[in-house]
């Protein structure tokens, strides 16, 4: 614990508060007892018995390359001699009545295997082929032996020693211990000398009574209250942004990246923490923390640390599985300066090295986190340092060197081992392959060094405020925001209009219904309507309401608009009178343009009534407007209550309408004008092809209700570009799939994609050209886009694609400083395509249009999205959910598509959303809402089967509490979820009763298990077995007694997903009988591991 302590009087203080807890000295225990597990040991085992092929999981191996003269018989007398001397070398384990027992063998040869490669055309290829299958090759609890040794011989002179030890019978510190004693004694016995080794004063099944010992006894209850109050509701998850989905159960294959500080950093941390007196170790912790605060986004961390668990003597010359795990909980809420951080790091450890004693299973069991099979509990990245020099093996006549072993697993996400030299300082990353590609982990170890090149250039500093883009990526950003294109004149919508309606005068402008018409009579309505505007008082910059259905008068009625100088204000007419009053009166309406009929009651303003059946003027005296000028007024909900006009100028428009690089406009193209005029998407359906020389064709209503009303819409109207809302299209992908005709585009967007939407399309009726697009209302439509062409794997993101031209997006910090890649933050968008800001709202209009500190423009403004994004290695912008609005469940941060997208793939599931609600109570609760196929709906009607489902893809956390069958999505008028009229379910609705028994023979069966292994007299059926005592080893005992009260398998993982009592004798029901099977049988096989 010295390296925790580098001030003299904290070491004083930590060796005296030792010695007022005193541990009872370890003494020999007979071997006429049982020999139970250490509980480290327990844990392993219990992993052992959850999934056997663990076994290859947790191994410590080496290898060492022997060049020279080897004695063959001294190196197995040697390796013979540390079996015998050490007992967990010849343990293997047993359940005996569910409790799992140490089971030591007499002494025995090691059974060293030769192998001669001497032989082979390519020796070192076949050895280190030999060496991974040695590394790959698991361990047999039950029967051990559980160390094993090959030796490689290549040529005469030219060996590899390979050895493998289970984790459950060593640790780090145990491969010291074996180097030196191998070392010792192949001297000895190549001289011809005894062995040379002290006895042994105890042995590791002597360290395992003696902590069941003082575990069972007062001592412990210290250590247990300072870890309960450490912990008290910490995090349950370290949410970093990974590059897969989570796996259901843990996947340990792993993988690893190398960090090499430079000399100069490496000197001036050592020095700065000498200066602020504290421990390099801390130092580079608070660094990491720094650093994975930034890229979660969360400021309470849990990182865990071993702890050798050798602090007494009599343990140091062991073989055995000693090592501890330390959370240690750091809080960056306050924005701590970095010297700041390191004083309550420093802190923290000292406690913590304070409270050591205390198995990390114990600490779990008593803090009793959420738990999940898909990860370790508590802490998900751990983080180690060392200062002392490795151990070398020296042999007498033989020059050794360490032979490459690229065996690497991931028993946690993330597990940062750091190794400090006076002048250098290295660093291995860990990392879950099932998680994070390699470049994304070699992103974090660039990243860190660079914002401990910053910490220790400004310590004073708040260890957020770092910039940790450097120059390169600065490069790649710019080159990705390199999207700069002219926007062919005229300046104004509706002056482009008119030069393509000089143009092509005779070319169908719209279609509605029965009647068309062409670019000249639009262009004359256009005037015609202007002029009465005009004459009505109408001048430049005003607001004028358009209360008309989706038709060819609304068409003109816009471009008449435009052309008086105004911006149309479009409403919906479905919408309510007073609604209609209150954003009337919110843009101060100049005047209100409607169909014919009585005019609004609520009506302040001069109304038009407008029909197409006068005749149109030729001409309109337009006042000339800037491109800057506005052109319309959207109206979003804002969250005061009050809504939100944002007021989009001209130059937005054509920069997304005219000669866009997403996409090539065609004189014949048909576009669908099927959004609702409210609603931004129309503003591409309109414009797009009028000033294309395109045509517009009005959707009715009654088209949109059904998708293959709609789809032979699209096919009788020879319709070549559809835009869908991503509510819709995910709502009618599966009939569109097999029904709507070929398109040249089909453009989505207004949220994020659902890849099992996009995957159906695909495989279906493809368009040439599928377009997912981002961008808010304040952006004009979109400011990405993306072609999708590859049906996209289950649970995979679509990324939003890059800027559009004259567009430029930055992924920020609070602090507004550009993020390297792979980083999430807030969602920022600059150039042509803002919005003016909001209508009479100019404190909000502030807030959210800020100044753009990457543009040399004078004035020059960016809006904040409130979106959470990332950029992609590949240039690919991800958005990742509102900034503002993650779902958070049972400790766990998650995102709902990803349990949409697995819900879609059972194949009597068409459409899936999954929702966060509240109980009458007030707990959260996860939803599943569900629309089955045409063909089958049953599983929608089966929660069970649903359950098994996703619980054969997604973690337990991710599972839904309810399921709610659907006939249809109920949606708004621009399209849109209607998240209002989701049903609650009952259970939800009405919430879980105080009390509320078993129901059913299986339900009270399995509460007078629970009873007898809890020690509680009742339980409830919704009643969690983790939450009132439950843990791994009882978990284990619990599915044989289930097996043997009830005939039943219930594999272990089953046992962890499945909780509560209700849901833990659902998922029994569905189990197959088992009058007699071992423990190790009850482990799911999932096909994830085949």
């Amino acid at each position: 614990a010295l390296f925790a302590q580098p001030r003299l009087a904290e070491l004083a203080l930590a060796l005296g508060d030792a010695g007022s807890t005193a541990l009872p000295p370890i003494l020999p225990v007979p071997r006429t007892e049982p020999m139970r597990l250490s509980f480290a040991q327990q844990r392993l085992w219990f992993l052992n018995q959850l999934d056997p092929r663990t076994g290859a999981t947790y191994i410590m191996h080496g290898g060492v390359q022997l060049s020279g003269d080897l004695h063959l018989q001294a190196l197995t007398r040697a390796l013979d001699r540390i079996v015998a001397r050490h007992e967990t070398l010849r343990t293997h384990f047993a359940n005996v009545d569910d409790i799992p027992l140490q089971i030591i063998d007499a002494p025995r040869e090691l059974a060293l295997q030769l192998i001669d490669l001497s032989g082979e055309p390519a020796p070192q290829s076949a050895a280190r082929l030999h060496a991974r299958n040695e590394a790959n090759t698991g361990f047999d609890l039950a029967s051990g032996p559980l160390f094993r040794g090959r030796l490689l011989r290549l040529a005469e002179r030219e060996h590899v020693l390979l050895l493998s030890m289970h984790h459950i019978v060593s640790d780090g510190w145990s491969i010291g211990v074996l180097i030196e004693e191998i070392g010792a004694l192949y001297a000895a016995f190549v001289r011809g000398q005894p062995d040379p080794l002290p006895p042994l004063p105890i042995q590791y099944a002597d360290y395992a009574a003696w902590q069941h010992r003082w575990i069972d006894s007062r001592l412990q209850q210290s250590q247990l209250d300072f870890w309960r109050a450490q912990l008290r509701d910490a995090p349950a998850l370290l949410e970093l942004p990974t590059d897969r989905p989570r796996p259901p159960l843990q996947d340990t294959a792993g993988d690893r990246v190398e960090l090499l500080l430079d000399e100069t950093l490496s000197v001036r941390l050592q020095a700065l923490a000498v200066r602020h007196g504290t421990s390099i170790f801390g130092l580079l912790l608070s660094g990491w923390a720094a650093l994975l605060s930034r890229y979660s986004g969360q400021t309470d961390l849990v990182i865990g640390t071993a702890s050798a668990g050798r602090n007494r003597s009599e343990l140091e010359p062991l073989i055995g599985f000693f090592v501890n795990t330390l959370p240690l909980r750091i809080d960056l809420s306050a924005r701590p300066t970095f010297l700041e951080l390191l004083d309550q790091v420093q802190a923290t450890l000292l406690a913590a090295q304070a409270h050591q004693d205390l198995p990390f299973e114990r600490i779990i069991e008593a803090v009793r986190p959420i738990r999940s099979l898909s990860h370790t509990p508590l802490c998900q990245t751990m983080f180690s340092s060392d200062t002392t020099p490795a151990r070398a093996l020296e042999l007498p006549d033989l020059q050794l060197s360490a032979y490459p072993n690229d065996h690497c697993v991931a028993q946690f996400d993330l597990s940062l081992d750091m190794q400090i030299a006076p002048t250098r300082i290295r660093g291995v990353l860990h990392y879950a392959t099932a998680l994070f590609d390699r470049s994304t982990m070699q992103a974090y170890l660039d990243n860190y060094a660079r914002l401990l090149g910053a910490l220790a250039d400004a310590p004073m500093l708040a260890v957020d405020r770092p910039a940790l883009l450097d120059a390169d990526g600065w490069r790649s950003l710019h080159q990705w925001n390199d999207s700069a294109r002219a926007v062919p004149p005229p300046p104004t919508i509706h002056t482009a209009f008119q030069a393509q309606a000089r143009s092509t005068p005779d070319a169908i402008a719209v279609i509605d219904g029965d009647r068309t018409l062409r670019y000249a009579e639009l262009d004359a309505y256009g005037n015609r309507i202007a002029a009465q505007l005009i004459a009505a008082g109408v001048r430049s910059g005003e607001c004028v309401v358009t209360l008309l259905p989706r038709s060819a008068e609304l068409v003109a009625a816009q471009l008449g608009i435009l052309k008086a100088g105004a911006a149309y204000v479009p409403l919906d007419p479905r919408q309510p009178a007073a609604r209609h009053a209150q954003l009337a009166e919110d843009c101060q309406a100049r005047s209100i343009v409607h169909a014919p009929g009585d005019a609004p009651p609520w009506a302040t303003a001069p109304c038009l009534q407008i029909t197409l059946t006068a005749k149109p003027t030729d001409a309109c005296v337009a006042p000339p407007l800037p491109t800057a000028a506005p052109a319309y007024v959207m109206y979003t909900s804002g969250s005061s209550g009050r809504p939100k006009g944002v007021l989009v100028p001209h130059q937005a428009v054509l920069n997304l309408v005219r000669d866009p690089d997403y996409a090539r406009w065609q004189a014949d193209d048909r576009f669908a004008f099927a959004s609702n005029p409210a609603f931004d998407s129309s503003t591409l359906e309109v414009w797009a092809p009028l000033l294309s020389g395109g045509s517009l064709v009005v959707v009715p209503q009654d088209v949109l209700l059904d998708p293959s009303v709609l789809a032979d819409f699209a096919r009788t109207h020879a319709i070549s570009v559809l835009i869908l809302v991503a509510g819709v299209l995910r709502a009618y992908a599966s009939e569109l799939a097999r029904t709507l005709p070929t398109l040249r585009y089909l453009i989505t967007g207004g949220d994020i994609a659902d890849p099992q939407a996009l995957a159906t399309l695909l495989r279906g009726q493809r368009p040439h050209t599928l377009l997912q697009t981002y961008g808010p209302t304040e952006t004009t439509q979109f400011v990405t886009a993306v072609a999708v062409s590859e049906t996209p794997d289950d649970g995979q993101r679509i990324p939003i694609g890059t800027p559009i031209g004259n567009l430029r997006v930055y992924v920020l910090d609070a602090h507004r400083q550009a993020l390297p890649v792979g980083m999430q933050g807030e969602l920022h968008i600059a150039g042509l395509g803002l919005a003016l800001g909001y209508v009479r709202q100019a404190g909000l209009t502030a807030e959210h249009f800020v100044p753009d500190p990457f543009s040399g423009e004078p004035g020059a403004r960016m809006y904040r999205t409130g979106d959470l994004g990332r950029w992609r290695a590949d240039g690919q912008l991800e958005c990742l959910g509102r900034r503002d609005a993650q779902s958070k469940i049972r400790g766990f941060r998650l995102e709902p598509r990803e349990i949409e997208a697995v819900l879609q793939t059972h194949p009597q599931i068409d459409q899936a959303l999954v929702r966060v609600c509240e109980d009458t109570a007030g707990q959260r609760r996860l939803v599943a809402y569900v629309i089955g196929t045409q063909i089958d709906d049953s599983a929608a009607h089966d929660p069970n089967a649903l359950r098994r489902h996703l619980a054969d893809t997604l973690p337990d956390y991710m599972l839904p509490d309810a399921y709610v069958p659907m006939q249809a999505w109920p949606l708004t008028a621009n399209g849109k979820l209607d998240v209002r009229a989701l049903p609650a379910p009952d259970d939800v609705q009405r919430g879980i009763a105080e009390s509320d028994p078993p129901h059913g023979e299986t339900e009270c069966v399995l509460a007078e298990i629970w009873c007898a292994l809890l020690g509680v007299s009742t339980v409830n059926r919704h009643d969690n077995f983790f939450d009132i005592g439950g843990h791994s080893l009882l978990a284990v005992q619990l599915a044989t007694r289930i097996q043997t009260r009830l005939g039943r398998r219930l594999p272990l993982s089953r046992v962890f997903a499945e909780p509560t009592l209700a849901r833990m004798a659902g998922a029994l029901a569905d189990s197959a009988a088992a009058p007699s099977a071992p423990i190790a049988a009850l482990v799911d096989r999932s096909s994830y591991y085949e």
